[in-house]
């Protein structure tokens, strides 16, 4: 049950003696979600290769729920003190960032990664803040492992710029929103490259914001809490936050092989992997448009490492990376078979 079946192929290979990529196949069937926690091989995996390989039959082990919350990756666990600089105006002039990530009993390279790379990468999330000064740790301790599990150390950092901009509107006695807005990342600064040197290609985050502040009716807030008052005494408050994903695991290209065959059906192979997200339908949509022929007549192949391998799915990459991948195969099929049919009829 992995999300990235080329990936597990390849760790087999390297951890087990005598075992080469070529002579191993991984088939994933319903994965039925991944999250970030099927991106790897886990050690359970591992054994039961070399079991079945040493006994030479089939050997099965199945986790049940306390099992996979003892042995498998857990989310996020960081202890972080931040301060936020700003002038008169509002408009921020540094920010400082010191964390203790908790890896747990014994790190993997993800868990590495997300802690101290992919987490302050988006630190700055949507606001131009040119000084930055962040010291993270990973501690190793005696919990289970923290890895790539949903977000991947990007919502814990965005949290924490987020509710020093909340504290910052308290002690300047500003409106939240405006605060935000006087720090926003403009359109015409794209492409935008933040402070971790990551590079945002668009964006127009004031038309966000005023988008969601006109739907949440923002400026008739006091007023609603006014007549919540007046009845029944009733408590209501409003909070406001951005958000900022990185996306893609900085791997951007994706191997698709198109198969048309000769019942008429055309088959669609790729290493990304379906885990509940719906992807295979998306690469439907995306061949109908190029071949022009009804939705099922087109086969979506995945998790198969005798069909297809790549980068699999990581980082909410399938669409994106994959998605452009399908549409590309699909257009040199199509460019190919006119080639073949004209040499065929002997026309242009």
């Amino acid at each position: 049950s992995s999300q990235m079946p080329t990936g597990v192929r390849n760790s087999l290979a390297d951890a087990i003696p005598g075992l080469t990529p070529q002579n191993v196949r991984v088939v994933v069937g319903d994965v039925g979600g991944g999250f970030g926690m099927k991106t790897g091989i886990h050690p359970e995996d591992i054994l039961v290769a070399h079991a079945a390989r040493s006994l030479g039959c089939a050997v099965r082990w199945q986790a049940d729920r306390s099992d996979d919350f003892l042995a498998a990756v857990h989310g996020r666990d960081v202890l972080t003190h931040a301060e936020l600089a700003l002038d008169a105006q509002g408009r921020v002039l540094g920010l400082r960032v010191r964390s203790l990530a908790n890896a747990g009993a014994y790190a993997t390279g993800t868990t590495v990664a997300i802690q101290l790379m992919i987490g302050p990468w988006v630190t700055t999330s949507i606001y131009d803040i040119a000084t930055i000064d962040l010291h993270f740790k990973a501690v190793m301790t005696h919990t289970a492992p923290t890895a790539a599990y949903r977000g991947a150390g990007r919502p814990e950092a965005i949290y924490i710029t987020e509710r020093l901009f909340d504290a910052a509107a308290r002690e300047m006695k500003l409106d939240p929103a405006e605060l935000r807005r006087r720090n926003l990342v403009r359109p015409e600064q794209m492409p935008y490259k933040n402070a971790m040197g990551q590079t945002y290609d668009s964006g127009r985050f004031e038309q966000i914001l005023d988008q969601g502040l006109q739907l949440a009716d923002w400026n008739g807030f006091e007023a609603r809490r006014a007549h919540s008052r007046a009845n029944g005494g009733k408590l209501r408050g409003r909070g406001i936050a951005s958000f900022l994903e990185w996306t893609g695991g900085n791997a951007f290209e994706e191997r698709v092989t198109v198969n048309v065959a000769a019942d008429g059906y055309i088959e669609i192979s790729s290493a990304t992997q379906a885990m509940g997200q719906g992807i295979a339908t998306s690469y439907v949509q995306l061949a109908v448009d190029v071949f022009d022929i009804p939705p099922d007549r087109i086969r979506i192949l995945q998790g198969d490492t005798d069909r297809a391998n790549g980068f699999g799915s990581a980082g909410s990459r399938s669409l994106f990376t994959g998605g452009s991948a399908v549409r590309v195969a699909s257009e040199r099929t199509i460019e190919h078979a006119r080639q073949l049919a004209g040499e065929s009829l002997e026309v242009a």
